[in-house]
């Protein structure tokens, strides 16, 4: 009897990565990232990028407000709702692109997402 084994086929990751940034604000900052991810990520591993809404922090940049409880409450919830978004379009992992990890302990207690 012979056996045979095929080759195991990769599996499809897709990774949601949110950058506190207003990507408006600065156009090349996600296509720089993307040429990095397909660089250096494997095959069937797809990322999207996504910024801010345009505007959030006027004329100053996230460095500036961070400051301001107020409106790091506002980039939290915005985080969140976007945790949950991935979630519900089956992402495998949500990626907060942000020193200051807003956010972070309440999307992992929301989402099961890694």
């Amino acid at each position: 009897m012979i056996t045979t084994f095929s080759k195991p086929q990769p599996q499809k990751m897709r990774i949601w990565y949110l950058s506190i940034i207003d990507s408006s604000k600065q156009p090349n900052y996600f296509e720089l990232f993307n040429e990095g991810a397909k660089t250096i990520a494997r095959p069937g591993v797809d990322v999207e990028f996504h910024g801010m809404p345009t505007g959030t922090y006027g004329d100053l940049v996230p460095a500036e407000v961070v400051r301001y409880a107020y409106v790091m409450s506002l980039n939290i919830q915005f985080i969140l709702d976007n945790v949950l978004r991935a979630q519900e379009e089956a992402f495998d992992v949500f990626a907060i692109g942000s020193v200051q990890d807003l956010g972070l302990e309440e999307a992992r207690s929301l989402s099961n997402i890694h």
